[in-house]
């Protein structure tokens, strides 16, 4: 062989090597492809499956939530067995090779690491939410061979200790679930629907850990207010919403219950205008007690004189439940542990919840027709003999009670009369310093806002006795335009409107039967408010308390402003107000314009919509619209 054909030869041979090279980094390269694509839709897969998984089982914990707060045992045991099967299969994903793989990666790490807070945190809500299902069915007797916690007029007060336990186990889930959701970056990158399930799912746990929170304080006290160790006796008042105090209704039927050892008793009842009071009357029976610190309804002394029927005269439950208290005492009864409050919105929530009332002197009593029956019939079927309408309205009452101590329903009333708590239609106020604040916690004391930066409150006083409060309608609206130095100019402008239906129009302006609106009139400002300018219906008059039509504190640090007035049946009457907050008001503590606002709920059976309107300095403007039928907080961006 030639050394050309060697060469030749030689040449042709690392030909072959490098295209056999080339084949092979093809084939490592084409190889590589494949891997990686298999890898890209199996972590695609697996973040369909994760996305599918999360969003599912929260819309199956939101689910058993609303089915526990209606009583839907069943619905909320479903919801709460699919939230576990969805965290599951959410966990099987997250914990999926191709997803670990991702972990690994510097591009991918941070967001895997933020799903698996999400996992962790998801899982906890879920097995928090079937805690909740399986104490709910043990403590209302709907599991098998479990009596209810309480039952025949008697709480389980052994089971109620042991109860501490499992709402220990609730919290302890839950904070760790938000830990966990905090530690998700608000914007993370690389693994999508992660920042909103974040913020769903905060949004979803926030107000629960909030209220097992404030149960896990509460239920150490409640062994105490039961009668663990001695007696408790509570005042229990109806409240009747066509006659309105400043804080509620007319309390005109009343009830004592007492605790002993857990054992619920009901040893009086019945209408205040049939009472004997033996206290110290005055005179018209009047009764004299020691009125709530600083209220403006005292005299010089302390005292509050009056009538039971108006003894709740305060806008704050607060000071409206120590007076109803104090005025129970006054009337040579024996001093009582706490008022509970419940008017004719409430006791419809409960029918609502428990079904109607069958037989009642009205005939059945339904949630649709027992403000109708309870609030106008009443008084026109029974307006020569207010006796026989009274001992009809105690049979009504009689009713809700024996449903409150029967197992099978008393859960359902405690939560329908939670359910109308926000709109103070339930007001509870506790001697116990304790238990107060825990009912504070819960908004159930129909405390007042002390919000520092706006705030609106309307309340009426009944002045003429008449019923007519029941077709009252409030239209509110707050004009506020914001300067660049956070300061604001606002108009409150209220207008009330005495619905009446035409049939029922009368010509008589006081009495039971009277359809005129006629009584006093409070509002509210705020603490930092100038230059006020209270403009009044014609024909109104500044009140007689307080003198001169001046702003005085009602005693929990509220400035309050008093003027009376009628309104005829199917007229109305606008009430305006005018004010100045100073710099620096609207301004939050990052330097933004946020027009801040409180607004206080009276009780009323009819309408009250809250309109907003927000002017920017530059001259745009947005606005909310609300009903007000719970207290607001809001806080509005400033255009």
């Amino acid at each position: 062989m030639t050394d050309d054909m060697s060469t030749e030869h030689a040449s042709g041979a690392t030909k072959l090597a490098a295209a056999r090279r080339r084949v092979t980094r093809r084939g490592v390269l084409l190889a590589g492809l494949i891997l990686l694509a298999s890898l890209i839709l199996a972590s695609l897969a697996a973040v369909a499956v994760i996305r599918a998984s999360a969003s599912a089982a929260q819309q199956h914990l939101a689910t058993a939530q609303d089915a526990l707060t209606s009583g839907d045992l069943a619905q909320a045991q479903s919801a709460a067995a699919a939230a576990q099967r969805d965290v599951f299969w959410l966990s099987a994903a997250a914990g999926s090779g191709p997803v670990r793989l991702l972990a690994a990666l510097p591009p991918t790490s941070a967001a895997v690491t933020d799903l698996d807070h999400m996992v962790v945190a998801i899982d906890r809500i879920a097995e928090a939410s079937a805690t909740a299902v399986d104490a709910y069915a043990a403590a209302s007797g709907r599991l098998d061979g479990t009596p209810a916690m309480f039952a025949d007029g008697r709480v389980d007060l052994a089971r109620l200790d042991a109860f501490t336990t499992t709402v220990d186990v609730m919290a302890a889930d839950l904070s760790l679930a938000r830990a966990e959701l905090e530690k998700v970056r608000p914007e993370p990158e690389g693994l999508e629907s992660i920042a909103s399930a974040r913020d769903d799912a905060l949004a979803q746990l926030t107000p629960l850990l909030d209220t097992v929170m404030r149960v896990k304080a509460l239920l150490p006290l409640l062994p105490d207010a039961l009668g663990a160790t001695t007696t408790r006796r509570y005042l229990v008042t109806m409240l009747n919403e066509g006659e309105m105090r400043a804080s509620g209704g007319a309390p005109l039927a009343v009830a004592v219950a007492t605790f002993d050892k857990g054992s619920l008793n009901v040893p009086f009842r019945g209408a205040v205008a049939q009472i004997p009071w033996y206290g110290k009357a005055a005179y018209n029976g009047k009764i004299v007690w020691v009125g709530a610190p600083k209220s403006p309804w005292n005299r010089s002394g302390g005292q509050r004189v009056d009538r039971f029927a108006s003894s709740n005269f305060h806008l704050d439950f607060r000071s409206a439940g120590f007076d109803l208290a104090g005025a129970w005492a006054g009337g040579g009864y024996d001093t009582v542990d706490g008022v509970i409050a419940i008017d004719v919105t409430a006791l419809a929530n409960v029918l609502r919840r428990t079904g109607p009332i069958p037989d009642s002197p009205y005939g059945e009593l339904t949630a649709d027709n027992l403000g109708q029956k309870l609030l106008i019939d009443a008084y026109r079927v029974y307006a020569d003999d207010q006796t026989a309408r009274q001992t009809a309205n105690q049979i009504i009452v009689a009713s809700v009670l024996e449903r409150l101590t029967n197992a099978s329903s008393a859960l359902q009333v405690v939560q329908a009369l939670g359910e109308v708590a926000g709109g103070r239609h339930l007001q509870v106020w506790l001697r116990d310093p304790a238990l107060a604040e825990q009912a504070h916690g819960l908004g159930m004391d129909g405390a007042l806002s002390d919000a520092p930066a706006d705030r609106v409150g309307v309340f009426s006083q009944n002045g003429n006795s008449s019923k007519a409060d029941l077709f009252q309608k409030r239209e509110l609206s707050v004009n506020a335009t914001v300067a660049v130095d956070g300061s604001a100019v606002v108009e409150q402008r209220l207008t009330i409107m005495n619905a009446v239906p035409k049939d029922l129009f009368t010509t008589e302006r006081s009495g039971y039967l009277s359809t005129w609106t006629d009584g006093s009139w409070f509002l509210v400002k705020p603490e930092k408010a100038t230059s006020t300018e209270l403009v009044l219906p014609p024909g109104w008059s500044r009140g007689r308390w307080p003198g001169g039509g001046a702003w005085v504190d009602a005693g929990r640090g509220t400035l309050v402003n008093r003027s009376e007035g009628a309104i005829a049946p199917g007229g109305d009457a606008t009430l305006v107000l005018r004010y100045h907050l100073p710099a620096g008001t609207m301004t939050d503590s990052s330097g933004h314009l946020v027009y801040r606002l409180a607004a206080d709920p009276q009780p009323i059976w009819g309408s009250s919509v809250l309109t907003v309107t927000v002017h920017g300095p530059s001259g745009q403007r947005t606005q909310q619209v609300e009903a007000l039928d719970r207290p607001l907080d809001l806080s509005i961006p400033v255009p």
